[in-house]
């Protein structure tokens, strides 16, 4: 049950950023800042790497190392960097409503399939999943 709610929600956020574009892109056009472009790009460059990098990095370290619910924990750890990829979407966005700049659309697909690739698949779920309680871990023999 919990990761088919992970799946569920993973597919939540990877429609909101869309969503939201829809919307920036019909929010006063006339009103939109082309001076901005250039900073609002890479600050959304940037917000979305760093994002991206802490998806990646942060969630493992999250936790119990060892539990006796599993899957609440790889739960939690996929809820995180599913959070944070959402966030990295998100800033390409917001910066598109404000300045327009079709670079933005980039920086944002590539978030989308950053996204794709954070899905909660068997292999990602196994590998966030903290070790057993009770169970001793296993050691390679020096």
């Amino acid at each position: 049950m919990t990761r088919r709610t992970a799946k569920l929600v993973w597919a939540a956020m990877l429609v909101v950023p869309f969503a939201f574009l829809a919307v920036a892109s019909r929010v006063a056009p006339d009103l939109a800042a082309p001076g901005l472009a250039e900073p609002l790009f890479w600050l959304a460059a940037l917000a979305s790497a760093g994002n991206l990098v802490l998806a990646r990095l942060l969630p493992p370290r999250l936790g119990a190392a060892r539990a006796h619910d599993r899957d609440a924990v790889a739960f939690q750890r996929v809820l995180v960097s599913l959070a944070l990829c959402e966030a990295a979407a998100l800033a390409p966005v917001v910066a598109y409503m404000l300045a327009r700049d079709a670079r933005l659309l980039g920086v944002l697909a590539a978030d989308a399939l950053a996204l794709l690739a954070f899905f909660p698949s068997d292999r990602r779920w196994e590998a966030l999943r903290p070790e057993a309680e009770g169970v001793p871990r296993w050691r390679e023999a020096p």
